[in-house]
């Protein structure tokens, strides 16, 4: 009985070893990858210390230019937009981690109906698994995944396990940089695609969801508290059906309402609000700008920026 004890902690000291290990070389692995989605995008962010943040899902990586804005502006832009991040939750965590190591001048939240509408999806919080052992928000924000994450962080190599081969692939040279979070779609709307658009009838309208309500709230506070001035844009998408157009708007003047009770300017430059973003041939598909689009979106944004006096000022 006592060789077989001493057997199993033998076997357990070394799977502690290993899992040490192997953890601290996928970590290394993550902090050198600039890849978008399984890249320390947040480390690459304040290391550059960007002025300009924009934040977001999927249509905010392909509707700014970060490169053309920085150049409108006269400061550097780090785009952080990252695919299927919709709710709030993900605002709350990129603010509270880079606060932690700088204050950016100006936030840039992309934003739609689902910023405050339909459920957290609690699982895509899993994007914050990497910080978890070193960011109490990104902690505070995994732990909502599910109640067996405090044990399952025991283990370093559980925040890599979902991103082992392309962290070799960014290794092994595989994976193009992005233009600091960038990433531009090529091509257009098919004909069946625009004519699909055109006939479409929106679904109900979901439910406001409090928790992430609430997030918006946490998020936005910890900015103005670090003096960092957040203006939310709605970009466009390809709507062509007047119930769409319609139901474009309401969201719009909810969006509108949202932010004005956190003293947030709200600049609307969806294809309903603003007619010229009604031509197919700036949209790679119905819901995203396409790198024509991109480009022409971003002038527009920098010029409303302007107009709005709400360039960034570059801190010392």
């Amino acid at each position: 009985m006592r060789k077989l004890l001493l057997s199993l902690l033998a076997m357990t000291a070394l799977l502690f070893v290993l899992d040490r290990a192997i953890g601290a070389g996928l970590e290394r692995l993550f902090r050198a990858s600039a890849n978008p989605t399984d890249g320390d995008v947040l480390g690459h962010a304040w290391t550059m210390r960007a002025p300009v943040i924009v934040c977001g899902a999927s249509r905010a990586s392909h509707h700014y230019v970060s490169d053309s804005l920085g150049a409108d502006l006269g400061a550097p832009v780090f785009n952080l937009g990252r695919d299927g991040s919709w709710g709030a939750a993900y605002e709350y965590g990129t603010a509270g981690i880079l606060l932690n190591h700088y204050t950016p001048s100006l936030w840039i939240m992309d934003v739609d109906p689902m910023l405050v509408r339909t459920p957290e999806i609690l699982d895509r919080l899993s994007c914050f698994l990497p910080w978890a052992h070193s960011e109490p928000v990104a902690r505070e924000l995994v732990g909502l995944r599910s109640h067996w994450e405090p044990v399952r962080l025991l283990s370093r190599i559980y925040p890599f396990n979902s991103m082992v081969l392309r962290l070799v692939a960014a290794h092994r040279g595989q994976d193009a940089a992005p233009r600091a979070g960038f990433l531009p779609l090529l091509g257009a709307m098919s004909p069946a695609d625009v004519e699909r658009e055109a006939v479409g009838v929106p679904g109900a309208r979901a439910d406001l969801d409090t928790l992430k309500l609430r997030f918006l709230a946490r998020a936005i506070g910890a900015l103005h508290a670090r003096g960092v001035t957040v203006v939310a844009v709605r970009s466009p998408r390809f709507v062509r059906a007047e119930a769409a157009i319609a139901r474009e708007r309401l969201d719009g003047q909810e969006l509108e309402q949202v932010f004005a009770r956190h003293g947030v300017r709200f600049l609307d430059l969806s294809s309903s609000a603003q007619p010229q973003w009604a031509d197919p041939s700036l949209y790679r598909d119905a819901s995203h700008l396409n790198e024509t689009g991109a480009l022409r979106f971003t002038a527009e944004l920098a010029d409303s920026l302007r107009a709005h006096a709400l360039l960034p000022a570059v801190r010392p």
